[in-house]
């Protein structure tokens, strides 16, 4: 009879992650919550599914733990804002070694010994690349923990486009395993905005258009890469009095052609083809999502912002097939610690991690 495989997610929020990994084919037993962000959302979308908060957990004595010994894959993706460009720009946060003083760090440290305390045969933690560049000091720290308790390491820089996600974005997998990891085969045309567009039906009363000024340079910002802060810098230096707003530097507008960006905001994405913002439905498609997904958000930034602070279903379910498949394999009898740069699949890159 084949076994059945079982997951438990850890800050996973509205959960996006946990609709990849069910896919893969896991029953996935629980979430543990760091905060009731994105609760109400993974209820709609998995309603038998146990939300558990961390302080309840340890009012427990970490009962609950002992139904989860030896659990197949816990996956995690507990936020990533201490390392983050996007993140408010004040004076302390922009400082590199700001995460130090973000209490969110210690939920990572949390869920490590969690997984550990729970003997987990395999332990995925999802972030941005920024926590690999800023943050290394802190990485090799938690991967030291899995070390010394008899882990692999492996740490995946890789491109969500490639790796059966919807969008042009980077981000790492630390994984402690105790199985070797069966990487699938990567996607070698990723998604382009146009097509993901084309999977939605958009009615005209749910357009939102933009103001004229943002117009001015949603038409503009082609010619630099759907940038509307270097559309706005040229129109400046053309000379130009009229005044066109204060635009962030993640204010893109998307290109049909080209893989879509991170989805971050609503307000940041615009079409390629309309001067508007997405819709609901569009939003969904370009973050791999089926038009089934409920959110329990009524504005549309609170919806975007939940799309943005997950991981995309199809690359989180491509990271538990490579366990999954891994896990048909014996035991690793000498532990290996390695990075693997997967950003760009026909060039990557296999280097010892030290640890």
């Amino acid at each position: 009879m084949k076994k059945t495989l079982t997951a438990l997610g850890g800050d996973i929020f509205a959960g996006s992650f946990t609709w990849g990994v069910l896919q893969a084919g896991y029953k996935v037993l629980a979430h543990v919550e760091h905060s009731t962000y994105g609760h109400d959302t993974a209820r709609l979308n998995f309603p038998s599914l146990p939300i558990i908060r961390w302080r309840e957990l340890e009012e427990q004595e970490f009962y609950q733990a002992r139904n989860w010994h030896n659990v197949d894959l816990m996956y995690c993706n507990p936020p990533c804002a201490p390392w983050s460009s996007a993140r408010r720009p004040t004076a302390t946060r922009t400082k590199p070694e700001a995460w130090r003083d973000d209490e969110r760090v210690h939920w990572t440290s949390d869920l490590a010994n969690l997984g550990r305390t729970i003997e987990a045969k395999t332990w995925v933690w999802e972030s941005i690349i920024n926590t690999w560049q800023r943050g290394r000091e802190f990485v090799d720290f938690i991967a030291e923990g899995w070390a010394a308790s008899g882990y692999s390491m492996s740490c995946i820089l890789q491109n969500n486009m490639y790796t059966w996600g919807t969008q042009n974005r980077k981000r790492i997998f630390v994984v402690a395993h105790k199985y070797p990891l069966v990487y699938p085969e990567f996607q070698p045309k990723p998604w382009t905005t146009d097509e993901l567009l084309e999977t939605v039906h958009v009615n005209e009363s749910e357009k939102r258009w933009l103001p004229p000024e943002r117009k001015l340079l949603w038409e503009m910002s082609e010619s630099y890469v759907g940038s509307l802060v270097r559309a706005q810098k040229d129109w400046i230096e053309q000379g130009h009095t009229m005044t066109l707003g204060t635009q962030s530097f993640l204010d893109y507008r998307l290109l049909g052609h080209l893989p879509p960006r991170v989805f971050l905001s609503d307000s940041t994405r615009m079409h390629p083809h309309e001067p508007r913002y997405f819709t609901w439905g569009e939003m969904k498609a370009l973050c791999g999502l089926l038009p089934s997904w409920q959110t329990a958000e009524k504005s549309m930034n609170a919806r975007a912002l939940e799309l943005s602070r997950a991981v995309l279903c199809g690359t989180g379910a491509w990271i538990a097939t490579a366990v999954k498949d891994g896990l048909k394999h014996k035991p690793i009898k000498h532990p290996v610690h390695q990075i693997f740069d997967m950003r760009d699949p026909d060039n990557g890159t296999v280097e010892p991690w030290t640890l």
